[in-house]
C-alpha cells in the first residue's frame, strides 16, 4: 500500500499493519485483493461512507490509531484529553480506534475507549462494526465489551457482503465467540448477500464444534443458499466423513472412562432435525436421496430413527389392519365369484347372456372344494360396498401422495402396487357375472394384493431384515436366471428331442411324460438346476447389508408418514366449519 497527496491507492498484498484486516476480508475468498475489488466495485452508498470520507486524511485519526497499535494506554489517554475525535475513521479501511483495538484483542484499550464514548456503531468501508472485527479476530473478551454497552442492534448488525458478527465468528471457527454471539440473541439463521447461513461458514471452515454450537441453536442443516446448495449437500459433497465427526460430538458420557459400569450416554438430537415448518426426518431422509445411506448406521440415527417410529407406530398398525382387512374381504369375493359358486340367481343370468355353456359351469361350481358354499347374495353386496369405500380411500390417499411427492411418486414401488391393485379392484369386484378376462385379471390382483402386504408387514423394524433378504435372494435368482436363460433353453431343447417318445411300460401306463411336453421340459430343466444353487454362503452378508436397507425403508416410511401427518394438519387448518 502506498500513499501519496493524502490519498492512498491498495495494491494486491496489504501492509503488515492491516494483515489482520486482510485475514478478515479474506474469509470467503481466494486473496485479499479479490474481495477488495469485489467490495469497491460496489455502490459506495451501501457503505454509509461518502467518497469525500473515503478520500481525507485525518492526521489526528492517524495518531490516534498508531497509538492504538501500539497498545500505549497512556498514549490513548493523553490524545483524547488534548481533544482528539475518538470516532476519527482513518487508516486503509477507514476504520476508527474502536475497530483497531478489536483487531488486535486489545482488551484494555477497547473497554477505555467504550468509557470515553466511542461509537459501536461506527462502520469502515465496507459497513463492518468493531463487532465484526472482534468476531473474526476471535476474540471473546472483545465481544462481551462491545455487547455489554447495550447497543440494540449491533449483535445482528451487517456489513456490505451480507455477514452479521456471527458470521464472522463462525468462520474464524471460534466456538466461545459463537456461544457469547448467540447469547446476546444473534440470529442463527441469518442469510448473508449469497444466502449463506453462519453454518455454512462453519461447514466451509470445517470447524466441527462450531457446526456443532450452531445446530444445538437452531441452525438448520438443508438451508439452502442462492446456489441451490444446502448446507447438507455440501458436507456429504466436499468433507467426506463430517458427519459422522458431528454426530460423535452429539453422543455425551458423563465419564471418560468407558467400561465404568455408571457410564451413562446422552443422545443429542438436535443436529438431526430440520425447523419446524419442515419434516423433522427430512435430514435422514437426505442422506437416502444423496447415496449416503450408510450414515443411518450411526448409534445417533437409528436411535433418532427409532424414536420417530415409535411415534408413528400406531398409524401404521392401523393403515397395515386396514389394508389387511381389504385384501381379505377381496379375496373371499373373488373365491365366491370364481371359484366356490355363482349363486343360482347368477346362473340365471349368465343363462340368458351367455347360453348354455354357462349354465354347465355354473351349475358345475355350486359347491366348491371342501364343502364351501356360496355366501348369500345380500351379505356379497355388503362385502362388495365395503370394498370399494376402502378402494376408494387408497385412491385418494395415493392422489394426496402423488400431490405432495410430484414426480418422487412413481419411483414409490408401493403406492404404484396400490394404484394397479386398486384398478384390478374396480375391474373384477363390482361387476356380478364373471368373465373369462376377469378371471385373469383376478388371479394377478390376487398375487398383487398378498405380496403389497407382505412388503407393509417387512416395514416393521423386527420383520423388515427378513422381507429385505427374501427380496434380494428374488433378485438374485431373476438375475442367475436371465444369464443362464440361454443354457437353460439349450438343455430344455437336447432332453426334448432325446427324451420326447413314448415308452409302453407293459402296464399301459407311459414313462417320460414330462419331456413330450417343451413346457413341461423347460420346467423341470429348470427345476434340477434350481436345486444345484446354494444360497447358504451368502446369508451372513446378506444379513449384514439387509440391516442398513431396512433402515433405508423405514427412513422412508417415518418420513411418509410425517409427510401425512402435514397435510392433514393442513387440511384440518384450511378446511373448517364455520360457526
Amino acid at each position: 500500500m502506498s500513499r501519496g497527496q493524502g490519498n492512498f491507492s491498495y495494491t494486491a498484498v496489504p501492509s503488515p499493519s492491516e494483515s489482520l484486516s486482510g485475514k478478515l476480508l479474506h474469509q470467503t475468498s481466494d486473496s485479499v485483493s479479490e474481495t477488495l475489488s469485489d467490495m469497491l466495485s460496489t455502490d459506495e452508498s451501501n457503505s454509509g461512507v461518502s467518497s469525500a470520507d473515503l478520500n481525507a486524511w485525518d492526521p489526528d485519526a492517524a495518531r490516534l490509531l498508531k497509538v492504538v497499535d501500539n497498545e500505549s494506554l497512556e498514549g490513548l489517554k493523553a490524545l483524547l484529553v488534548a481533544g482528539v475525535h475518538i470516532n476519527g475513521h482513518g487508516g486503509s479501511f477507514h476504520e476508527t480506534a474502536l475497530h483497531r483495538a478489536a483487531q488486535l484483542r486489545w482488551t484494555a484499550g477497547l473497554s477505555y475507549l467504550l468509557s470515553a464514548g466511542a461509537s459501536v456503531y461506527a462502520k469502515n468501508q465496507f459497513g463492518q462494526t468493531p463487532l465484526h472485527y472482534a468476531a473474526a479476530s476471535q476474540s471473546t473478551a472483545c465481544i462481551k465489551l462491545l455487547l455489554s454497552s447495550g447497543r440494540p442492534g449491533v449483535v445482528d448488525h451487517r456489513d456490505m457482503r451480507g455477514h452479521t458478527p456471527l458470521h464472522d465468528a463462525s468462520a474464524s471457527g471460534c466456538v466461545e465467540a459463537i456461544a457469547v454471539l448467540l447469547k446476546a440473541g444473534a440470529l442463527v439463521r441469518a442469510k448473508d448477500a449469497n444466502g449463506e447461513t453462519p453454518l455454512h461458514k462453519a461447514a466451509k471452515a470445517r470447524s466441527i464444534p462450531s457446526m456443532v454450537a450452531l445446530l444445538n441453536a437452531g441452525a438448520d442443516l438443508a438451508a439452502v443458499d442462492d446456489n441451490g446448495e444446502s448446507v447438507l449437500s455440501y458436507i456429504l459433497h466436499h468433507l467426506p466423513g463430517t458427519m459422522d465427526a458431528v454426530f460423535d460430538h452429539c453422543l455425551v458420557t458423563n465419564s471418560p472412562k468407558i467400561n465404568t459400569k455408571t457410564l451413562e450416554v446422552s443422545l443429542n438430537f438436535l443436529p438431526l432435525t430440520c425447523s419446524f415448518e419442515k419434516n423433522q426426518v427430512q435430514n435422514l431422509q437426505s442422506f437416502v436421496d444423496m447415496g449416503q445411506a450408510k450414515l443411518l448406521s450411526h448409534p445417533l440415527c437409528e436411535a433418532f430413527l427409532l424414536l420417530k417410529w415409535m411415534n408413528v407406530r400406531r398409524l401404521f398398525l392401523i393403515e397395515v389392519v386396514f389394508y389387511f382387512i381389504y385384501a381379505t374381504l377381496t379375496t373371499i369375493l373373488t373365491f365366491n365369484k370364481f371359484v366356490w359358486t355363482t349363486s343360482h340367481t347368477n346362473v340365471s343370468e349368465l343363462v340368458k347372456e351367455r347360453g348354455e355353456d354357462w349354465k354347465e359351469w355354473g351349475e358345475s361350481h355350486v359347491q366348491g372344494e371342501w364343502g364351501l358354499s356360496a355366501i348369500p347374495d345380500k351379505a356379497e353386496e355388503v362385502l362388495k360396498g365395503l370394498v370399494i369405500f376402502q378402494t376408494v380411500l387408497i385412491l385418494l390417499q395415493q392422489l394426496l401422495s402423488l400431490m405432495q411427492n410430484k414426480l418422487a411418486w412413481f419411483r414409490s414401488l408401493s403406492g404404484i402396487l396400490h394404484v394397479m391393485i386398486t384398478l384390478l379392484v374396480l375391474l373384477v369386484v363390482p361387476f356380478p357375472v364373471p368373465a373369462e378376462w376377469q378371471h385373469h385379471l383376478a388371479t394377478w390382483m390376487l398375487l398383487l394384493m398378498w405380496t403389497e402386504c407382505m412388503v407393509l408387514i417387512g416395514r416393521f423394524p423386527n420383520c423388515g431384515i427378513y422381507v429385505v433378504m427374501f427380496t434380494r435372494v428374488a433378485k438374485v435368482f431373476v438375475r442367475i436366471f436371465a444369464i443362464y436363460f440361454c443354457l437353460l433353453l439349450a438343455f430344455s431343447s437336447a432332453f426334448y428331442v432325446a427324451l420326447h417318445y413314448a415308452k409302453d411300460s407293459g402296464t399301459g401306463e407311459q414313462e417320460n411324460q414330462v419331456f413330450t411336453n417343451p413346457v413341461l421340459t423347460f420346467t423341470k430343466t429348470l427345476t434340477m438346476m434350481i436345486g444345484e444353487l446354494d444360497f447358504g454362503d451368502d446369508f451372513v452378508g446378506l444379513r449384514n447389508s439387509a440391516h442398513l436397507e431396512r433402515l433405508i425403508k423405514q427412513t422412508e416410511l417415518v418420513f411418509q408418514m410425517e409427510k401425512n401427518f402435514s397435510t392433514a394438519s393442513y387440511l384440518g387448518s384450511h378446511i373448517k366449519i364455520p360457526k
